[in-house]
């Protein structure tokens, strides 16, 4: 009964995957607009944890192997877009392979960028969040 009378939102992570020089990681989605630079992620399969859900995300879209820790260290609710998500901390694997940004057609490009020199086109929330987590 209550499935059938609520409202549904998606269930979404993102990730903050900082390099050894504490730059982060952004991705340029294709289907993001119109901000389409953001921080890397997606959304949940049924039955998986968020950092599992980052860890395959970011696998499917870059093939980098992360490792994501919970919990969340921030939220983000979209009433608009009717999701919600969740912000993790990541860091790559000993021996992951450098992204590959032509693995997935969803992703036009990406690199790791200071925090205060995030490509034009970012998302504000994304941006916001990376300055504000990653501030001295």
């Amino acid at each position: 009964m209550l499935f059938a009378t609520n409202n549904h939102f998606l269930v979404g992570v993102v990730g903050l995957v900082r390099n050894e020089r504490g730059e982060v990681l952004v991705l340029e989605h294709r289907f993001r607009t119109p901000f389409r630079w953001g921080l890397p992620g997606g959304f949940i399969n049924h039955g998986e944890s968020l950092a599992q859900g980052l860890e395959r995300e970011l696998f499917e879209e870059v093939g980098l192997h992360i490792e994501a820790e919970e919990p969340a260290i921030d939220i983000e609710v979209s009433q608009e877009g009717r999701y919600v998500s969740a912000a993790l901390r990541a860091r790559l694997r000993a021996g992951s392979p450098a992204p590959d940004f032509t693995r997935n057609p969803e992703i036009l490009g990406g690199g790791f960028f200071a925090p205060d020199q995030l490509p034009e086109g970012t998302y504000p929330y994304h941006q916001a969040l990376i300055q504000r987590l990653t501030a001295p």
